[in-house]
């Protein structure tokens, strides 16, 4: 008898595996789908292949505002290149590479590139205030942009910051890195922008 149960067990467990990994691969077929171009999402997090080899994803327009309050949206920069980089003030990572973003708006003009610092303002751990107040303390001249309704981070997908986004100026996505950026890979990067 125990072995009866036993066997119905372990034939029970088996099926619940069974229906764990097809409900697994359907979830990622379905998310794949989505990342690739043919969901509701463009974006993509994709660091394989050359940049000509890539899917050319249009990057998803957005509204943010500016230390005044002011709605800023990305089509506003239509025809110039942008980089964008999603930072908070509680990010370490985030405040490490803040230097090599703050000598590269000096280095590019802005009608060479757009580079916006989009502060993940969620009102909690992160408020304008204290953005506000680290960029100022840190002599940072960056155009500091606040994603106050949290649209950037959910059109984007943002799980994760640091974060920079390369926008040509056609308005596509060339480049998303996750994670603290060296200084000549931001830089590398901006120039390819640039001398498109």
């Amino acid at each position: 008898m125990k072995n009866k149960k036993l066997i119905l067990g372990i034939a029970g467990f088996a099926v619940f595996l069974g229906l764990v990994y097809a409900a697994y691969n359907g979830l990622t077929e379905e998310y794949k789908d989505q990342i690739n171009g043919s969901g509701n999402s463009a974006v993509t997090n994709n660091d394989e292949g050359s940049s000509s080899e890539k899917q050319k994803n249009k990057a998803p327009d957005f509204t943010v505002y500016d230390e005044d309050m002011n709605e800023v949206k990305l089509s506003d920069f239509e025809g110039t290149p942008v980089v964008l980089n999603f930072w908070a003030t509680w990010c370490g990572y985030c405040k490490d590479e803040m230097p090599y973003f703050q000598k590269a708006s000096e280095n590019f003009s802005e009608e060479q590139v757009k580079i916006l610092m989009i502060n993940m303002t969620d009102g909690r751990s992160e408020t304008k205030e204290k953005a506000i107040e680290y960029m100022k303390n840190n002599n940072y001249t960056m155009n500091l942009l606040l994603d106050i309704d949290q649209e950037v981070a959910n059109g984007y997908r943002v799980s994760g910051i640091p974060r920079t986004i390369f926008i040509d100026k056609d308005g596509y996505i060339r480049e998303d890195k996750v994670g603290k950026i060296d200084a000549d890979t931001l830089n590398t990067m901006i120039e390819e922008l640039v001398n498109e």
